[in-house]
């Protein structure tokens, strides 16, 4: 005997059914919703980082605003806190750097969405980054290099 534990988001999940149902019937799926907790602990771990007051304040943001029309798992905001902790110890642009995790690790997850609902995560990260242009380009060119949406 053996078992495998794995993850994996709802639209891997449908392309088990894709496959065939013989195949599906090997797995046993078992749903792990999002912690009650979600911002409060990125928010935990992003102070503990020392990442700069206001990305927290706009991670926090994105959770309480948007997680509600697309999950997007607590490790996609530990790898963004990772990222920036690496950027952080080359440089000082906060802004730039978190734009740069948001592209890696954020955009990715909004591919094959609604529009609306792109544009939604988009609007509250666009806003946050208007105070640095350099930022707000970087992540609008790589919304629409990912998603194909064009946010102005």
């Amino acid at each position: 005997d053996w078992r495998i534990i794995a993850t994996m988001n709802e639209y891997d999940k449908n392309a088990l059914f894709d496959m065939s149902y013989a195949f599906m019937r090997r797995f046993a799926i078992i749903r792990v919703g999002l912690p009650d907790n979600y911002a409060d602990v990125v928010g935990t771990w992003a102070n503990a980082a020392s990442i700069m007051p206001d990305i927290v304040t706009n991670m926090k943001e994105i959770i309480t605003e948007h997680m509600n029309k697309r999950e997007i798992g607590p490790a996609i905001f530990k790898s963004i806190i990772a990222y920036m902790i690496d950027r952080l110890k080359m440089g000082s642009k906060h802004l730039l750097y978190y734009a740069e995790a948001l592209s890696i690790f954020l955009i990715p997850q909004l591919q094959g969405i609604d529009e609306d609902i792109v544009r939604s995560f988009a609007d509250t990260i666009v806003s946050f980054l208007s105070s640095d242009k350099a930022a707000q380009k970087h992540f609008v060119e790589n919304l629409y290099a990912i998603t194909g949406y064009l946010i102005e």
